[in-house]
């Protein structure tokens, strides 16, 4: 069980209210302004006032981003284990040394704790670095590193490999909104009253901005603010909501909720080219009562990239990326994930200032966590869980009727399909479909109402299909604040490149390397535990870099090793070695940073391990090779431009059948209880001399 910041529903919605009376100033314009400073026309004198001062710092500091990041895992563990006492948090070398040989599992905490407060966590890490100067991309493997040490090292309990998806992808959603909103929030050329309102509305929002700028000075300093501070549009919705559901779905729930929802529109995809990840992005969150929690809904979509598929002046059509992060917890509805996905996108003018707008999607979702309808325990499951874990495919479909930034009518459709990777069920299926109208009474006040009919399909290995369905109907009072402005100038991410050096793109790189391969347990059982020996390896690396911070890199590494029975109670051996050989084939992606000498590098890749002969305990079919991923971490110290040293630090997930990882034990009334996997894990540590042409 992990403790993670709680995520601040509460705080969100009093920041709604905060945000609002920040904007009160402009109240006597001719037209309200959620911010005043998205106006066409700025005040009188604005532009002088910011010629004067000092230009908004933009470096990237490195030594700060990485000890807050350490930072984040330090303080949650010194409160867990010395102010609350838990027994989680009673670390040691022991504990250390048993999660590496155990290696990733998957845990047992609640739903708001791994879909919510892991991903709030994450866009704590992610922030760490995104406020101390990092694009996007680049603040992502602080995510990915914050999350792998608390699971490796924070915890007495083996790491989960759940944690650190949604802990790093959920980080990357949840961080990037978080620091686009915020950087709408704080204001450098304010002062008194108005500009401690910001800094404190700014803070709830996100903390880590809120720390640096107390750390640097920020808070009471007066300097521009950033250039791409505000989106070329903005929409804000805020709704009060009475909510009524039906069917044999909604049987044993909360039928009929009072709630609030909130909508925040970042930027427009048909508004001039998207340049960075989030230029445009969308947030919903819903609040209902009575309900087991309060944050019943926090969905987040961020376009990544996007590409023009039509010069139409008028229509428009947008092929793009996008990262998804949803979390629903309303039963019988309860799911949350990450997803990647591609995006057609189409505008069709219906009249002045309307337009219908279409989307349909494809996505693919890493690790989803789904409802079920049996309780684990005392059912023959050993996860304890009222959710199970696995990848998922997704399609999405929409068309809306859009006036003056108000979606007048809007009909919506998707289907998830996931397969169970640990768990009790085989399999489910999602399927939603909705229909929502709003008519304007004001510029700003708003009448509405949906309905929309949901359905899940859940199949079992030796339990009944489960096929739930049922409708539901909101009607809800909304407040909207639609804003408009000129597509802003965005800086780049990074200054460009020096013209030479071991850091321009468009190099190759030619490595050897030998090192270490570090092996997790292949077996774990009451009476003996089988763990792949520590043994020499050798490889060879390939790669080129596209840009000064991004390349790709193929690799090999070989090591001859040992599978080692032992006694898990005493740690004597318990039976004759068996030699194995281990290969490893795989493409990363590699994130650059540092200087010309000494640059650092964060990868994230993918490929196959071989493992020969077979491991009955991994491979129940006799299979010797199956898909691995990894994550890395190294640096090269260059002695010339073209001849560097290297090391490299790699962690890798094979694919296996499920089987025990290892059993857990915390006081009573938890008891004792396995964890399972269908993982098996290695590490590698490697020295070498890294080639440039």
């Amino acid at each position: 069980m992990s403790s993670r910041p709680p995520v601040p529903a509460g705080g969100i919605v009093s920041l709604l209210v905060a945000t609002c009376l920040l904007a009160s100033r402009a109240g006597a314009e001719e037209r309200f302004h959620l911010f005043p400073e998205t106006e066409d026309a700025p005040p009188p004198g604005l532009r002088v006032q910011l010629e004067g001062l000092p230009p908004y710092p933009t470096e990237r500091r490195f030594a700060a981003a990485a000890l807050e990041t350490i930072g984040l895992d330090l303080v949650p563990w010194l409160l867990n284990r010395y102010a609350a006492n838990s027994f989680f948090a009673e670390i040691s070398v022991a504990s250390t040394r048993h999660n590496l040989q155990t290696g990733f599992t998957y845990d047992h905490d609640l739903f708001p704790t791994n879909q919510a407060s892991h991903a709030y966590h994450g866009g704590a890490y992610f922030n760490a670095a995104r406020t101390n100067g990092y694009s996007f991309w680049e603040s992502a493997p602080f995510a990915l590193g914050g999350s792998f040490l608390w699971e490796m090292f924070s915890e007495s309990q083996p790491p989960a490999l759940n944690d650190l998806v949604h802990t790093t992808l959920g980080g990357m959603a949840w961080g990037e909104s978080q620091f686009r909103i915020s950087n709408m929030i704080f204001d450098n050329t304010k002062s008194g009253p108005e500009r401690f309102l910001r800094e404190a509305a700014g803070l709830v929002v996100n903390p880590m901005a809120g720390f640096n700028r107390l750390l640097r000075g920020e808070m009471w300093k007066d300097f521009q603010n950033p250039p791409d501070r505000f989106p070329g549009r903005l929409y804000t919705e805020v709704d009060g909501e009475y909510f009524h559901s039906g069917g044999r779905a909604a049987e044993g729930t909360d039928q009929d909720q009072g709630g609030v929802s909130f909508l925040l529109r970042y930027g427009d995809p048909f508004d001039g080219d998207l340049q960075h990840p989030f230029d445009s992005f969308e947030v919903q969150l819903g609040l209902r009562e009575p309900a087991p929690v309060l944050l019943t809904r926090l969905d987040i979509d961020g376009l990544l990239a996007e590409w023009k598929l039509s010069e139409d002046p008028v229509a428009g059509q947008r092929l793009a990326l996008f990262l998804a992060a949803n979390y629903f917890n309303s039963p019988p509805w309860v799911f949350g994930a990450q997803a990647f996905g591609a995006r057609h996108l189409a505008l069709v003018p219906l009249g002045r200032e309307t337009d219908l707008r279409t989307e349909a999607s494809v996505m693919g979702m890493p690790l989803a966590a789904l409802g079920v309808d049996y309780s684990e325990t005392g059912m023959g499951g050993s996860i304890g869980r009222t959710y199970d874990y696995g990848p998922g495919l997704g399609a999405q479909a929409s068309a809306r009727v859009r006036r003056r930034e108000v979606d007048l009518l809007v009909l919506a459709w998707s289907l998830v399909g996931t397969s169970t990777s640990n768990g009790i069920s085989r399999g489910s299926r999602l399927q939603t479909f909705s229909a929502e109208a709003r008519a304007p009474l004001t510029s700003y006040l708003l009448l509405g109402g949906g309905w929309s009919w949901s359905e899940r399909l859940t199949t079992y290995a030796s339990l009944p299909t489960v096929h739930l369905a049922g409708t539901s109907w909101r009607l809800f009072a909304g407040w909207a604040i639609p804003e408009t402005r000129g597509v802003p100038i965005r800086q780049a991410d990074a200054p460009s490149s020096p013209p030479a050096g071991p850091d321009v793109a468009g190099r190759f790189d030619v490595s050897a390397f030998a090192g270490a391969l570090f092996g997790t347990r292949v077996y774990t059982g009451l009476d003996r535990n089988v763990l792949m020996a520590t043994s020499p390896l050798f490889g060879l690396r390939a790669g080129y870099y596209l840009t000064r911070v991004f390349g790709l890199e193929a690799s090999w590494s070989r090591a001859g090793t040992k599978l080692l029975p032992y006694d898990p109670v005493t740690g004597a051996a318990d039976g004759t070695p068996t030699p194995v050989t281990v290969d490893s084939w795989e493409l990363d992606g590699l994130f650059s940073f540092g200087g010309r000498t000494v640059r650092g590098y964060v990868g994230l890749g993918g490929g196959v391990q071989s493992i020969r002969p077979s491991v009955p305990s991994l491979d129940a079919s006799r299979a010797t090779t199956r898909f691995a991923a990894n994550i890395a971490l190294g640096g090269l110290y260059f002695v010339t431009p073209q001849i560097a040293l290297r090391v490299d630090g790699r962690y890798r997930w094979r694919v296996a059948d499920e089987r025990v990882g290892t059993f857990g034990c915390e006081p009573e009334p938890i008891g004792c209880k396995p964890f399972t996997t269908d993982l098996f894990s290695t590490g590698e540590v490697t020295g070498g001399v890294t080639f440039r042409f």
